[in-house]
């Protein structure tokens, strides 16, 4: 007798979508209960399709039906709408902007480890907060790749915020320069431990030019990729930058 296949039913948060052929979509995304997955997406027009493809765009949040088949890298929807309609995500240029590059960093840096209802309710909550802000979130990404790292097993130690040094490597602040060159001491090294005290709601509080901002984000990424070595270059990191100088 063969054994059906389970029916799931779960929100995804959609990081990627490449074009695959003429007809279909191949769609990365982190489901809240299943971790990272992967969907086979028809492309139709027809007025009357059960599932429309253009739903499926970056850090769209929807509600996704598939059937479970242990073997296959790629699943195919059952059913699937907006579960979290997005305001302004993906139609004020900056908030587009930044929503491209976390999807690709997201894309990089999350495993299927990275399922659970409190991993997942950060993306949510932090995306709902970008979406319904109006004003005061130029220092979003910053705070948002500094709170995520813990996550991913990755903080920083918080142990001593005041020594003048901060170790990139080692993840902590230090009352003198080690051996290495990844570093930095002096507002750049305050910049962190500032980052660490803050949250969405007082981040406008920290004013940065557009020069130290985009050098923080360059620091944050280095410090990604001591930790999470794999993660490559990412491409919308040149887009955002543009909009920061």
């Amino acid at each position: 007798m063969t054994k059906k296949n389970m029916i799931i039913h779960d929100e995804i948060l959609i990081f990627h979508t490449l074009r695959h052929r003429d007809d279909q979509l191949i769609v990365e995304g982190l489901a809240r209960n299943h971790g990272r997955i992967s969907f086979v997406v028809r492309i139709s027009h027809a007025p009357r399709a059960k599932i429309r493809h253009t739903i499926f765009q970056p850090m769209a949040v929807l509600e996704v039906e598939w059937e479970e088949k242990p073997r296959a890298k790629l699943m195919k929807p059952l059913s699937a709408r907006v579960s979290q309609p997005w305001r302004s995500l993906h139609t004020s240029p900056i908030k587009a902007t930044l929503t491209l590059f976390l999807a690709e960093f997201l894309m990089q840096v999350c495993r299927h480890e990275q399922s659970g209802e409190l991993f997942f309710d950060y993306l949510l909550h932090s995306l709902t907060w970008l979406d319904t802000a109006e004003e005061g979130y130029a220092n979003f990404h910053l705070l948002f790749l500094m709170r995520l790292a813990q996550f991913l097993g990755i903080s920083p130690n918080t142990a001593d915020t005041s020594l003048p040094f901060f170790d990139l490597m080692a993840a902590e602040f230090a009352s003198r320069a080690p051996a290495h060159v990844y570093y930095i001491y002096g507002d750049e090294a305050r910049a962190f431990e500032q980052l660490l005290r803050m949250n969405f709601s007082t981040m406008h509080l920290f004013r940065l030019t557009r020069v130290q901002r985009n050098r923080i984000l360059e620091l944050i990424l280095t410090y990604y990729r001591l930790h999470i070595p794999s993660l490559p270059e990412l491409k919308s990191w040149e887009v955002l930058r543009e909009f920061f100088t």
